[in-house]
């Protein structure tokens, strides 16, 4: 399979005083995970960047506003991510809360297919957050 992405090193040592490193799709889980959670116009070298899921998250859900979700993170990993032979397709999901009805949650898969590879790989983001305080959290797995 092609390559998915570059390897991004850390600000931080592992035991043997190395720089700490994310490899390919640990790199790439994570990058994705920063655009999709950073707003746009955050970085004034490039405003476009960020899909801003916080602004989003507390919106009320109906199959518009997931269709505007879904189409920006596509938008923004082709634009800012992936090699120009991988695809991407990408499903959004609301997460109804057991807990509280102030939790309000999204799933997020990422599938990426190259055309060397017939196997996707999947990246699966949930981000969920407070509507009292606003927080957000979350995690990828992949």
């Amino acid at each position: 399979m092609v390559k998915l992405f570059r390897d991004e090193l850390l600000l931080d040592g592992n035991s043997f005083k190395e720089p700490k490193k994310l490899e390919d799709l640990e790199a790439l889980a994570q990058t994705i995970q920063n655009i999709i959670i950073i707003n746009p116009g955050t970085y004034p070298s490039d405003p476009r960047l960020g899909v801003g899921i916080g602004n989003y998250l507390f919106e009320f859900m109906d199959s518009i506003t997931i269709n505007e979700i879904t189409s920006n993170i596509e938008k923004q990993i082709d634009m800012f991510v992936v090699h120009p032979d991988i695809s991407v397709n990408v499903s959004v999901k609301e997460l109804n809360s057991s807990v509280s009805s102030t939790v309000k949650g999204l799933y997020i898969e990422i599938s990426l297919y190259s055309i060397e590879d017939e196997n996707a790989t999947s990246i699966n983001l949930v981000v969920a957050g407070n509507t009292s305080t606003k927080k957000i959290i979350s995690k990828f797995n992949y």
